[in-house]
Order: C-alpha cells, then sequence, then structure tokens
C-alpha cells in the first residue's frame, strides 16, 4: 500500500513528546521485536527491493537527438553555457536518473513510477500529472512518455520551449521558474534539472514549486555552487527538523562529479524532498524567526523513505546494525548473489584505504564508521533504506557488466593495490 504522507509516531503538541518508547523495557522479550511493527520494517524492505530491480531491469527508451535545435535559455550567460555544454539542452532520461539518484527522489524514472502509484492510492482515476521546469529539448519527457504513457500528464514550464512535437500534455506561459503560473496543489512530482540553475531567487522557485504539489507530492531542484546556495543547505541542514515539523521534507546535498558528457568536474547542489502540508512559507522558513515556532524537542527519524517517523531514543546503534543486515540480506536475494558478496563490495566504501575488516562487519561500519557518515544523516531525518540503498546500486552496475567473475577479478586487484600500497619496498 502506498503512503502518501508518512506519519508521525508522537503526540501533536511536539512540544509533549516524552521520547519514551511504547513498550515495556522491563519484559523479557526483545525491545526491537516490540517496535518492529512501529517502525514498518517490511516497507523498507520492499523499498530496497524495489530500487535494486529498477536499476536492474529498466530498460531506457531510446529517444533520437536533434541535430540541431533552437536554445531555450533565457539570459546571454545561459545561451554561452548552451554553446559550452550542449548536453544540458539534450540530457536524456538516462542522464536525468543519473542525476537524480543521490537525492531521496531517487532516480526520475522510479519518482515518476511513485506518482503514479500515489495517484491511485487517492483513489483518483486519469493520469498522474508530473511538472518539468525547463525541459530543454524535451527529451527527457519524452523518455518518460514512452515508458508510462497515459498514466502520466506531463506539464511544462519554461522560458522558452523545445521544438520536439508531442510530448507535453500541458505547456505553461513563458516565464522563468520562480515567475512562473502554475496550478495549485495539481502535481504528484515537480523536477528541475539544471534548468532552474541560475534563476537569482531560489527560494521562489521552491515556493511555486511546493505550491503546484499535491499533499504528499515529491519535487526535485538544483542549485548552483554559491555563497547563497551554501548559507540555504547550512540552514536546511541544521533546521532539517523544524522544516519537517512545519510540513515540508527537505533534503539538501552537495554534489562533487566528473560529468560523463564534458568529463569535466561539476558541483553543484542537489535539492529534494515532499509536501506534507497544503499551505507552507518557504521564504519564512529560510529565517530564524520564521522556524523558531517548530523547535523539536525530540530528533525524528525513519527507517523506509515512506515509513512512519518517530524519536530517534527508540531505537540504539545495536538495533540499526540488525536493521542494516536485513536491508542487505533483501538487497542480495533481490538480486540472487550471495550475502557476503554484497557486504564485501560494500567495504571499500565504509572504511579507510589499506584497512582491513571481515564482509560480516559492513553494517557495523556502515552504522558506526565516520567514513560513511550514516549516523549523522539517519538522526537528520534521512531515511536508513535510502542510506543503505546508496552503497548496494554500485554492485548493481558490477553484476551487470560482467556478473561474480568480474567482481572476483576487481577483488583480487582491490587486494593486490592495498597490499602494494601498505609496503613500501614495492
Amino acid at each position: 500500500m502506498t503512503t502518501i504522507v508518512p506519519h508521525i509516531i508522537a503526540p501533536p503538541a511536539y512540544a509533549g513528546m516524552t521520547g519514551i518508547p511504547p513498550f515495556d523495557m522491563t519484559l523479557e522479550a526483545d525491545p526491537f521485536e516490540q517496535i518492529e511493527a512501529l517502525i514498518d520494517l517490511p516497507q523498507a524492505e520492499a523499498e530496497v527491493a524495489q530500487a535494486l530491480l529498477h536499476e536492474r531491469d529498466f530498460a531506457f527508451p531510446h529517444i533520437e537527438k536533434p541535430a540541431h535545435f533552437r536554445p531555450t535559455t533565457s539570459t546571454g550567460g545561459q545561451w554561452l553555457k548552451h554553446h559550452m555544454l550542449g548536453w544540458m539542452e539534450t540530457r536524456t532520461l538516462h542522464q536525468a536518473d543519473g542525476v537524480m539518484w543521490p537525492a531521496q527522489t531517487g532516480p526520475l524514472s522510479l519518482a515518476a513510477h511513485r506518482a503514479i502509484e500515489r495517484r491511485r492510492a487517492r483513489g483518483l482515476d486519469g493520469p498522474a500529472a508530473i511538472l518539468e521546469l525547463g525541459a530543454g529539448q524535451r527529451l527527457v519527457a519524452a523518455g518518460l512518455k514512452a515508458v508510462y504513457d497515459d498514466d502520466i500528464e506531463i506539464h511544462e514550464s519554461s522560458p522558452a520551449y523545445g521544438e520536439l512535437e508531442g510530448v507535453m500534455d500541458v505547456v505553461h506561459p513563458p516565464l522563468p521558474a520562480s515567475k512562473a503560473v502554475l496550478p495549485s496543489s495539481t502535481f504528484e512530482l515537480a523536477y528541475s534539472i539544471f534548468a532552474s540553475f541560475y534563476d537569482r531567487d531560489q527560494l521562489g522557485v521552491m515556493q511555486n514549486v511546493v505550491d503546484s504539489l499535491r499533499i504528499g507530492g515529491e519535487f526535485f531542484l538544483m542549485w548552483k555552487v554559491g555563497a547563497g546556495s551554501f548559507l540555504r543547505s547550512l540552514h536546511a541542514d541544521r533546521y532539517r527538523q523544524h522544516l519537517l515539523r512545519a510540513g515540508l521534507e527537505l533534503d539538501v546535498t552537495g554534489i562533487s562529479r566528473v560529468s560523463p558528457e564534458t568529463c569535466a568536474r561539476e558541483r553543484y547542489y542537489i535539492v529534494s524532498g515532499r509536501k506534507r502540508e497544503r499551505e507552507i512559507d518557504v521564504r519564512s522558513l529560510f529565517t530564524r524567526r520564521g522556524i523558531a515556532p517548530y523547535r523539536p524537542t525530540h530528533k525524528l527519524v525513519r527507517i523506509g523513505s515512506d515509513g512512519p517517523f518517530f524519536p530517534a531514543e527508540w531505537i540504539g546503534n545495536d538495533h540499526l546494525e540488525r536493521i542494516v543486515d536485513r536491508l542487505i540480506d533483501v538487497g542480495a536475494a533481490t538480486l540472487n548473489v550471495e550475502g557476503s558478496t554484497m557486504r564485501a563490495r560494500m567495504l571499500p566504501y565504509l572504511i579507510p584505504q589499506g584497512q582491513r575488516a571481515e564482509p560480516e562487519s559492513a553494517a557495523h561500519h556502515l552504522v558506526h564508521s565516520p567514513w560513511a557518515g550514516t549516523f549523522p544523516k539517519f538522526t537528520n531525518g534521512s531515511a536508513l533504506a535510502h542510506i543503505v540503498l546508496q552503497r548496494l546500486l554500485p554492485i548493481v552496475t558490477y553484476l551487470q557488466k560482467g556478473g561474480q567473475e568480474r567482481y572476483q577479478r576487481d577483488q583480487r586487484n582491490e587486494q593486490i593495490e592495498r597490499f602494494v600500497l601498505a609496503n613500501p619496498r614495492f
């Protein structure tokens, strides 16, 4: 059953929260078993299985890129960037998925599938409405349409429009994202990939997007690196629990990667979240005065992205390790590989280079290692299932590119490399 808005296991008056677990600590029964039903662990397991199967089996449609096209950028600076990095105009669904994977939404193709499920969970007929801000040459939307057809209705809002016809179901007046005229409480999903990157009013963009979403709708935006974006990201991270109580799930993550299209180092922020309340004043929530009324007395955490939020005091690190082990086992069973293979492949991302560890310790390192950075993310509201998935997804790539034999060969090469680095005489 699809969850439209994950509920919070706590009294409505947040100041009255005690943080006391709703089970009897004096019983001989394992406290974790008593709380397991409350935290909805099966939902997290299903999330991991669905994401891994999607990554392994999803077939991206081929959409022909135009050889010549009219730029859809709205400023001189963007026009110059278009000529330098023209691939932004012709980005595909596959490229969009690659950009969105680290976000709370996950890849766009999977987020669109969840949008369809939410529409059905509301008991509504018709397609799920999806908004794309700045579609470039509309290749991403064409890919979504080729996959989901009449199950989705794609709306476009852009300063100028591409030339590919028959893709968009609804086209809104050509305006920058911060000034776009959009219907309120309409969309199940809204996204913008590089398109609103250079808008000077990023809070205005977010306000526009949030207003256009239904309750439970998800969104994805991007910010360019700069002083303003840095300060907003600090605010969003510091007051993430406040924002949650104000009705806005928000995650801002800094990304640094080498672009496969340009072979250049890219740095930007990805901004993703979900709307929980009908009326949200985004600009006010990015001020200390506006955020003050939502000050939490306890941190709220969750296991699955659609699982309930509950006080962090209810669950300890030992319990987290048990949950991570279960999620890894679910991933191994989904991909039909050995659990030890999954754990061994995860270790290089969890421990310093040159350090050795047994595969069985992967869950321990994921929870405790500062290299993994799991615990701060989890206690700040990130879903544990999403954190685990970021370590499991590279394994899918390995299996797709040669299976177990390639993995074993690469593992031997890593062991040789570590040995050489640990012995100066080599």
